[in-house]
């Protein structure tokens, strides 16, 4: 009989829940600028430069993300069991791996605008949390590292995560899944809705072929998912094997063309998707 597990350990996704509570935020000023524009085209009072008590309220971008993230992290505590001061928030480190694999790689972000992490971090931390970094990784990897060492060591692992590239690492009850965006738990189904399969085993490959347009991974076999989800779903999750049943099994010519026309690029996507558990994770 296994030794009961200990306590769970909650790993967030600092940037990806530091985006989701800066993207409204930031449109709740915007449309306050356009609506005190379009009242003051229109108002009398305004024109005249006397108080107008109808005027729309202005709402400031980086005073709403504060209270977003307040929000989210109250929603997401009543899923949670452990409390906030438990929680770790893992941040990005200087990642060049995947740039030199792919140097698409994310680069359809607008690195020109406001980036909310830094007054996002200062906010969390008057909450006493917790902040872990891997210098030369992805917050991904981090989180995939610390995720293996805790499970090794019989403690539970909650991540929260909107992001998709984590699902690698769903296996309950070891490693459950909060996704942000829904403020609900993955499971089997939610992956089979996104993606079309069920085993998280299976993800890595998934994205390697139709690629992450959020990432800007580029899609290599568009419009083959019937002839190549079966295979997938009776294979191993590897690309190895996936190549093995390629040239065993009756898939029609088109896609085989296509597939092995572009086995260079998808064996890089491969990689870049991949997640790292080897990093060296510091707290900070």
């Amino acid at each position: 009989m296994n030794a009961p597990r200990k306590n769970s350990v909650v790993l967030v996704d600092f940037s990806n829940i530091s985006h989701a509570c800066w993207h409204p935020a930031l449109a709740a000023e915007e449309a306050g600028q356009k609506a005190l524009e379009d009242h003051k085209s229109k108002c009398v009072v305004c024109e005249m430069g006397d108080p107008c008590q109808s005027k729309p309220r202005l709402y400031y971008a980086k005073e709403v993300l504060k209270k977003n993230l307040d929000l989210k992290i109250q929603t997401i505590s009543q899923f949670v069991v452990p409390p906030i001061k438990s929680w770790i928030f893992v941040k990005d480190g200087h990642d060049t791996h995947r740039k030199v694999l792919l140097p698409s790689y994310k680069g359809n972000r607008d690195h020109t605008k406001f980036d909310p992490r830094p007054l996002a971090e200062a906010h969390i931390r008057t909450k006493g949390c917790r902040f872990a970094i891997s210098s030369d990784s992805e917050a991904d990897d981090a989180i995939a590292t610390y995720t293996r060492d805790l499970v090794e060591a019989g403690i539970d692992v909650i991540i929260v995560s909107g992001d998709a590239d984590l699902w690698q690492l769903f296996n309950p009850p070891k490693v459950r899944i909060f996704l942000t965006t829904k403020n609900e738990w993955l499971d089997e189904y939610r992956i089979e809705k996104k993606l079309r399969i069920t085993d998280p085993k299976h993800v890595r490959l998934v994205k390697s072929l139709w690629g992450d347009s959020s990432d800007n991974i580029p899609n290599l076999v568009p419009r083959m998912q019937k002839h190549l989800i079966p295979l997938i779903h009776d294979g191993d999750g590897t690309l190895e094997n996936l190549i093995d049943q390629l040239r065993t099994n009756q898939v029609s010519r088109t896609c085989s063309d296509l597939f092995f026309g572009n086995l260079g690029a998808i064996r890089v996507n491969y990689e870049v998707v991949g997640l790292r558990d080897n990093c060296v994770v510091n707290v900070i």
